[in-house]
C-alpha cells in the first residue's frame, strides 16, 4: 500500500482492511473508513473506539496498533470495550504519513546518537500494562523511498496501546466492568525510529497533516498546536494539539491532548484518554515526556 496516500476521511481510495470490514461496536452496522498505510493507526468505527479484535492468527495492517484478543464469551463486545484507548489520533489518521513535506529547521537541538523506540510490557512505574502484543515493522522498500525523500532512513515503527486496567475483560453489558472503565487510564502511543534529518521539520509537517486530515464532523481540533517543554525533555521538540470528540459510551464531549515529539532518531505521538477525566495540556505534555524516557533506548 502506497504510503503517500491521503487521510481516511475525504479522498482515500477505496481499499479493504486486513480482515475485512468489521462490524460497528455494539451490533450496529460496520461504519469503518478504509484503512490507511504505513504508520496509521488502525481506523477505529468511531472515534474512541478501537477496531474489533480478528480472529487469532491474524494481524493488524503495518504500522497500526495490534488489538489484544478478547477472551471468553462475547469476544466482539469484549474488544469493543477497549475505549479511549485508540482515540482522536486513530480517528483523524495521523500517522508516519507526516515525515512527508518541508519547512522548518532543526535549530539548536542537540543530537544525542542512535536510539529506537520500544514497547515494553509496562511503563511509568508498571501503572500502564500493555494491552496485547506491540507491534514493530520495517518499511518496505516503497515506504523507505518516500521517507527518504523527506530526510528520514532506516525507518520501522512501533505501536502499543496501554491501560492501568486490563480492558480485554471488561464486558459492557456488566455494570461493575463499566464501573471499572470509569476508572480506567489509557494511552495510546506511536511512532517512527531510524534517522531523522530535521526533527522541527517533522513535527511541523506532523500537525499540518493532522489539520488536513481533519474534516470528520466527529472529531474537532481546537486552536494550533502548542509548543511544550516538559520536564524531562532533553533533546527534543514536543508540541501538542487539542481535540474534541464525543465520548462514545458517556456520550459527553471528551477534551484530549495529542503530544508528538521528534529528535533526530524518533518521531512519535502519545496520548493519554480516561473516561472518568480529562488530562490538562500540562499532564498530557507530562506523561509524553514519561513516556518517551522508557521507551526511547540507546541502539
Amino acid at each position: 500500500m502506497s504510503f503517500n496516500q491521503p487521510g481516511p476521511y475525504g479522498g482515500q481510495p477505496q481499499q479493504p482492511g486486513p480482515y475485512g470490514q468489521q462490524p460497528g461496536p455494539y451490533g450496529q452496522p460496520p461504519q469503518t473508513p478504509p484503512q490507511p498505510g504505513y504508520g496509521y493507526p488502525q481506523q477505529p468505527g468511531q472515534p474512541g473506539v478501537p477496531p474489533q479484535q480478528p480472529p487469532y492468527g491474524r494481524q493488524p495492517q503495518y504500522g497500526m496498533p495490534p488489538q489484544p484478543p478478547a477472551s471468553g464469551g462475547g469476544g466482539g463486545k469484549k474488544a469493543a470495550i477497549i475505549v479511549g484507548a485508540v482515540a482522536v489520533v486513530a480517528a483523524i489518521g495521523v500517522g508516519a504519513y507526516f515525515l512527508i513535506g518541508g519547512g522548518g529547521g532543526a535549530g539548536d537541538l542537540e543530537d544525542d546518537g542512535p536510539h529506537k523506540l520500544s514497547a515494553p510490557s509496562s511503563i511509568l512505574s508498571d501503572e500502564y500494562d500493555r494491552q496485547g502484543p506491540a507491534q514493530e515493522e520495517k518499511a518496505g522498500s516503497s515506504d523507505a523511498k518516500d521517507l527518504a525523500q523527506a530526510g528520514v532512513s532506516d525507518a520501522t515503527s512501533v505501536t502499543a496501546i496501554y491501560s492501568t486496567t486490563d480492558l480485554t475483560q471488561l464486558d459492557p453489558e456488566d455494570p461493575s466492568d463499566l464501573a471499572k472503565l470509569q476508572t480506567a487510564e489509557n494511552i495510546t502511543y506511536f511512532g517512527v525510529y531510524g534517522k531523522v534529518e530535521d526533527p522541527e521539520k517533522a513535527l511541523d509537517v506532523m500537525f499540518t497533516q493532522m489539520h488536513k486530515n481533519t474534516d470528520d464532523e466527529k472529531v474537532t481540533l481546537v486552536g494550533d498546536p502548542k509548543s511544550v517543554s516538559p520536564d524531562g525533555l532533553d533533546g527534543a521538540v514536543m508540541k501538542c494539539q487539542e481535540a474534541e470528540t464525543t465520548h462514545p459510551v458517556t456520550n459527553k464531549e471528551q477534551t484530549t491532548f495529542m503530544c508528538v515529539w521528534a529528535d533526530y532518531s524518533t518521531v512519535a505521538v502519545v496520548e493519554p484518554t480516561a473516561t472518568g477525566k480529562t488530562y490538562s495540556l500540562d499532564e498530557s505534555a507530562g506523561l509524553a515526556a514519561d513516556v518517551r524516557k522508557e521507551v526511547r533506548v540507546a541502539k
